[in-house]
């Protein structure tokens, strides 16, 4: 990531994906969830715009999907 905001600039839920995007490659679980991640809609458009070609969307994805997973084992 370069830091670019062209991400930010075309999140259609005002997040910013290139922080969220490192807090969960660091697993900071707090900050990514205050950060909004589960507001994000997934429409891909932060990585199609990426001139790195990072896949935020897909990185957010799975992401949501682990911490939903997690949520559900400590519910049971």
């Amino acid at each position: 990531c370069i830091a670019c905001m062209h991400c930010t600039d075309v999140c259609p839920v005002d997040l910013m994906p290139h922080v969220i995007y490192k807090a969960v490659l660091v697993e900071e679980v707090e900050e990514y969830l205050q950060l909004g991640l589960l507001d994000c809609v997934e429409c891909g458009l932060c990585s199609y715009v990426c001139p790195s070609k990072i896949e935020l969307a897909q990185t957010f994805t799975a992401a949501k999907a682990a911490y939903a997973k997690e949520q559900t084992q400590t519910s049971e």
